[in-house]
């Protein structure tokens, strides 16, 4: 019934969904007695966990906090605590649930892993791969399972153990000597779970991404489509629409009975342009450049 969001600039903020939905800023009093901001927040096992942050001014980008259980709020009393990931000197970029007592945590050379272990000191955390770790947050792609991460120089698969699997060999000479390194942090990883594939948006000719390399998880092959796009999301449609509910006849509806768009629990993606536009991913046209949705969407950005 709750989420907490932080940009990595102001404080981290909780949107709470009741009868309307309400917000307001979180102001999180560490051990240290100051305030701070989070570029990684992950609720796990009733607590919140806050990474990469910056206290009271001063950086902290190895460091994971987490709340009293059940108050994400309270980050001195009971259960609430720190610890800093000092494996190697690189950054945490990005964090995800692995599974039910399992967190992997992704550092720009490492990836560690945080296990639930419950009583007053509640997580262990253990360093299980070196030399491999994420290039940006939105680069960890969580699958039932597993996660897909895109690192600084390959694609690879992580299931918890301390071996990755590899999934670009055949192409990653190619695909990384196009990345604009200038700008190789706004990179992302996209999942099209409808279609049995995920897309790595990378940034060659603008700074933004501009080039998708798709790969099909059933055959294991890789394309290429172009797009300025600058990030993505889904959503579903409204699933009480009955035929009554329907403006204008059946020959002026936008989508045909029975395909991905009607069906009640399909979710439908969503990319955002370098302008701020948000498009529906149309997948039925050749060219893929996409069709305008009549609505505005406002973030507090």
């Amino acid at each position: 019934d709750k989420g907490i969001i932080s940009n990595g600039v102001d404080v981290p903020s909780q949107v709470i969904d009741s009868s309307g939905v309400t917000h307001s800023a979180l102001t999180l009093t560490l051990p240290t007695g100051s305030l701070t901001t989070s570029e990684v927040v992950l609720a796990f096992k009733d607590h919140v966990l806050y990474m990469n942050n910056t206290e009271n001014g001063a950086d902290t980008p190895q460091r994971v906090s987490w709340s009293n259980i059940g108050s994400v709020s309270d980050m001195i009393n009971g259960t609430a605590g720190f610890q800093d990931l000092t494996d190697d000197d690189s950054w945490i970029i990005g964090a995800e649930i692995l599974s039910e007592n399992e967190v992997a945590i992704y550092k720009e050379r490492s990836i560690v892993q945080c296990v639930w272990m419950g009583g007053h000191t509640p997580f262990r955390f253990t360093t299980i791969v070196n030399d491999t770790g994420a290039i940006s947050k939105d680069c960890i792609l969580k699958v039932s399972g597993y996660h897909i991460v895109a690192d600084i120089d390959n694609v690879f698969v992580y299931n918890g153990t301390n071996d990755i699997k590899n999934i670009s060999d055949s192409i990653k000479q190619t695909m990384y000597d196009r990345i604009d390194g200038t700008y190789e942090g706004r990179a992302f990883l996209m999942l099209l779970p409808e279609d049995d594939e995920f897309q790595f948006w990378i940034p060659v000719g603008s700074t933004t991404p501009d080039e998708g390399w798709s790969f099909y998880l059933g055959d294991k092959s890789w394309y290429i489509k172009g797009r300025n796009i600058s990030g993505y999301g889904t959503y579903q449609r409204q699933t009480n629409l009955t035929i009554g509910d329907l403006v204008g006849t059946i020959g002026e509806q936008n989508f045909t009975f029975g395909s991905t768009l009607a069906k009640t629990f399909s979710p439908i993606t969503l990319v955002g342009d370098v302008n701020g536009k948000v498009y529906l991913l149309d997948k039925n046209t050749l060219n893929n450049n996409a069709t305008a949705i009549t609505n505005e969407f406002q973030t507090p950005d």
